[in-house]
This record gives C-alpha cells, structure tokens and sequence, in this order.
C-alpha cells in the first residue's frame, strides 16, 4: 500500500496490538483511529520522513506519551485528540506551526493557553471541556484569521470584552460558556466584521451590572443557535432575536431575569427547533399560536415564569 493517501479505521475496536504504523506508508496525507481502544502509538520509529496533514486520534485512551512523537509531524494540519486522558500544559503542541485545526476537548490539559498564539495558520481552536486557567491572553488577537473558538467550560477568569474580537472578520463560531469570565459586550467603539453562526455565552456574567442583552447581535443574521443563559439579563423577551436570525434554530435565554410578555414572530417560522425561556420572570398567558409560529418546535421549556391561563392547543 505504497500509494495510500488517506485511512480512515474509525470504531474498529484496535489498539497498539492489533494495528501497526508501516514504514512504507510515505505517501499518506490522513489517517482517522478515532473511536478505538489505542493507549500508544510510535511515530517515532518511522525512519522514512511522514508527511502526514490530517491526524484524528478522538475516543480513544491516550495519555501524554504520546505527545513527544507528534515532533516528528510538523506537517500536520489537522490534529484532532478529543476525549481521550491527556493532562498537562500545552507545549508539545507549540513546534506543530502549520496547524489549521485543533481539537483538544475534554481532556485535562491545564494553565494558561498563551503559547497557541504561535500557532498563525490557526482556523479552528477547541479547547472546551478541560482546565485550562487565566485571562484569556491578548496575544491571541495575532489569531485574526480563526473561524472557530470555542473555550466553554474551563476556568478561565477577568474581565473581557467582545470587542477583542472586531477584527476577526472570519469568526463563525465562538463559545467562552462556563469559565468565570465577566464578559462585556456594550462598547460603542466597536462594530463586529464578523457574521457568526453558533454564539456561546451561557454564564458569562454578561454587561454587569446592567445585565443587558447584547445590542452587537442586532447585527447578527446568519446565527443558527444562541445560549445567553445564565446571566441574570434583564429587560423584556428580545424577540427580535428571532426574527434577525432565519436560520435560528436554538434559542436558550433560561435562567435569566426577563420581564414582560412572550411576544412572537408575525409569521411562521420553520427553523426553530429549541425554545428555553425557563427560569425568567415572562408574565401574561402562552400565545395561542405559538405551535403554528413555531411548528418544527422539539423542545420547549417556559418553567418558572409568571405565565398564566391555558395551555395553548397548539400544542397540547
């Protein structure tokens, strides 16, 4: 198989037993274990050069031994390491500087993130689901080109503001959910380049002590889900957010403080699919018309308001 560019094993139940790296696979641009039982693997002894782009390593049981034989695969593009048993800090990854995407999600790595600020080719970065600590570094303003940034669920802490990211004219997807950030996001001196589509700022302690929905989203129409839980906002239902957005297909502004009454589009709209205004302060009765404004609705969850009357038969 000299002339094997790409090998995708996916969920094939191997490990470092049943499957070897061979020497004469020199022309291999891909390779996908994801969804095995692999706790090694040895580029190391690959005597010929590798020129290897892609590296999918996902679900598997790898620890940090592995991390030193990735020296040897400065080519690498993609390098994906998502649950699996890594710890530690990030600097096996800091020589890999052709790197467009990476995913380290749910692991342990830990500390502060600042060495991927070297990593200039970076398109895509996900890091959610580990420890990592600190402010989120400045220097990764050098990343302007990224796509993709999702932070949720570290330790991350400070006080940060979205105007960091004016610049990123290519931003699609962001999430800092869950970390102890103090997010804010009502500077007048900014103006978003960026169009996103997936927006993450479940409790980020966002525009305290106003606790203001973010007005920058009144400039958003490509979003297609929106999680501003957990943030003690106030003021009332923005339906706006909804009628902004035609591809929104997930909404999540539970745990907040809104007032007012549950106001909905004028028309039909078929895209919505998650609905979850529970835990606010929402008066007046559900509208009766809400299953036909909403007829691809999966889930919705208005627990713990203030409404009243009956059950809309829309959807009973």
């Amino acid at each position: 198989l000299t002339s094997l560019k790409k090998l995708s094993l996916w969920g094939c139940g191997l490990n470092e037993s049943t499957f070897t790296i061979q020497e004469n696979w020199i022309k291999l641009k891909a390779l996908d274990l994801s969804g095995n039982e692999f706790r090694s693997l040895n580029f190391q002894e690959l005597k010929n050069p590798w020129d290897l782009r892609e590296l999918h390593l996902s679900d598997n049981h790898f620890d940090n031994s592995i991390l030193q034989d990735f020296s040897n695969l400065t080519e690498l593009q993609i390098l994906d390491l998502s649950f699996n048993n890594f710890s530690g800090s990030i600097q096996d990854f800091l020589n890999l500087t052709e790197l467009q995407i990476l995913d380290l999600s749910f692991n342990n790595f830990y500390g502060s993130i600042q060495g991927f600020c070297k990593l200039k080719n970076i398109l895509e970065l996900r890091l959610l689901g580990n420890q990592f600590t600190g402010q989120i570094p400045l220097c990764l303003s050098n990343c302007s080109s990224l796509q993709l940034l999702d932070l949720a669920g570290n330790h991350f802490e400070g006080q940060f503001s979205l105007s960091f990211f004016a610049n990123f004219t290519n931003l699609r997807y962001l999430d800092l959910s869950w970390n102890q950030l103090v997010v804010q996001t009502e500077d007048s001196l900014w103006h978003p380049s960026f169009q996103l589509q997936h927006l993450g700022l479940g409790g980020c302690n966002l525009n305290k002590p106003d606790g203001s929905v973010p007005e920058f989203l009144r400039l958003q129409h490509n979003l297609s889900e929106i999680d501003l839980s957990d943030n003690h906002l106030v003021g009332s239902f923005p339906t706006w957010l909804i009628t902004n957005n035609p591809h929104l297909q997930v909404l999540d502004l539970s745990n907040n403080s809104l007032t007012g009454y549950l106001q909905l589009p004028s028309y039909t709209w078929q895209s919505l699919d998650i609905l979850d205004i529970s835990t606010n302060k929402v008066q007046g009765k559900l509208p009766n018309n809400i299953g036909y404004v909403f007829p691809q609705l999966r889930f919705l969850s208005v627990d713990e308001n203030h409404f009243e009357g009956l059950l809309p038969n829309s959807i009973a």
